[in-house]
């Protein structure tokens, strides 16, 4: 099974089951970005303990590694959890979503795209995908979620966005970051012609 068909899989039980979602990570990167290779599915979930048999059961044991204890937990907590496609070696990470102003306003912000000619799924938009990249970048460093590529992908050169960002989030937003100098050079980044969207996520 093909990560895109994986997703579809996903993303088809979540609507069946009447679960609001939206994909975001490194899976959301490639939709508005540049296509990478990866085997992690990033889903936000607003999932409630009334969803936990019937999704489980939508991953049959045979197939996939999926913990009803972990599941259960998630919920209770408002954690994550994983599904596991060992054949594929994919990994889709469950995240549900948090009772927090962010939360709530990314889901507004949300983008309905085809990311397969064969369905459409609920994408978080780009400025959300840079701030959460930001924030892991902050919590452990990694400097993947910082990798600039020199290919211009985007044909206003990241302005759009720019302006987008500020719209959204205000003089005062900090962006995930709490500095407001670091803040303040992300959209100055953003606002340069010839810069990727792929060079901050």
């Amino acid at each position: 099974m093909e990560l895109f068909e994986l997703l579809q899989k996903v993303v088809d039980l979540f609507e069946h089951l009447g679960i609001p979602y939206l994909v975001t990570g490194s899976v959301a990167a490639m939709a508005f970005g540049e296509p990478r290779l990866t085997n992690d599915i990033d889903i936000v979930a607003a999932i409630e303990e009334k969803h936990a048999k019937d999704l489980i059961m939508g991953f049959p044991t045979d197939e996939f590694y999926i913990s009803e204890e972990m599941v259960r937990k998630a919920i209770r907590c408002r954690g994550q959890f994983n599904i596991i496609h060992p054949a594929s070696g994919i990994k889709i990470d469950v995240i549900i979503k948090q009772d927090t102003a962010f939360d709530h306003s990314r889901f507004e912000r949300l983008h309905r795209i085809y990311p397969a000619e064969s369905y459409q799924a609920n994408f978080a938009a780009p400025e959300d995908v840079i701030i959460k990249k930001m924030e892991y970048y902050k919590a452990g460093g990694s400097e993947k979620h910082l990798r600039r590529n020199s290919k211009d992908q985007w044909g206003d050169g990241g302005l759009g966005l720019h302006n987008r960002m500020g719209k959204t989030f205000g003089p005062d937003r900090d962006l995930g970051c709490r500095s407001r100098k670091t803040r303040s050079k992300i959209l100055r980044t953003l606002g340069k012609v010839g810069t990727p969207f792929s060079s901050l996520i």
